[in-house]
C-alpha cells in the first residue's frame, strides 16, 4: 500500500484531493492519455446478448464467445496507418 504524504490543506487555494471525482470521466492529464491510448484495443469490439458491434476500425483479429458460448473469430484488415 503506498503512503499517502500530500497535505491537502496545506492552503486554502489546495485543489487537488486524494479521491479522483466520479463526474471526472475527461483526459485531465498525460499519464491518463497514454493509459487510454493502451485501453482503446479493448473498445474495438462489444459483445451483446443479442450479437457483437464493431466499434472501432482499423486491422485486427478478435476471438471470442458470443453469450450463447459460440466461437466467433472476426478478421479487419485495412490500410490504415
Amino acid at each position: 500500500m503506498l503512503n499517502n504524504t500530500r497535505d491537502y490543506h496545506a492552503h486554502k487555494n489546495v485543489t487537488e484531493t486524494p479521491n479522483r471525482e466520479p463526474y471526472l470521466s475527461c483526459l485531465c492529464c498525460p499519464p491518463n492519455l497514454v493509459r487510454t491510448i493502451v485501453q482503446v484495443s479493448g473498445w474495438t469490439y462489444s459483445i451483446a446478448k443479442n450479437g457483437i458491434a464493431i466499434n472501432l476500425f482499423g486491422s485486427s483479429v478478435l476471438k471470442t464467445k458470443l453469450s450463447d458460448e459460440s466461437s466467433l473469430i472476426i478478421h479487419q484488415d485495412t490500410e490504415y496507418p
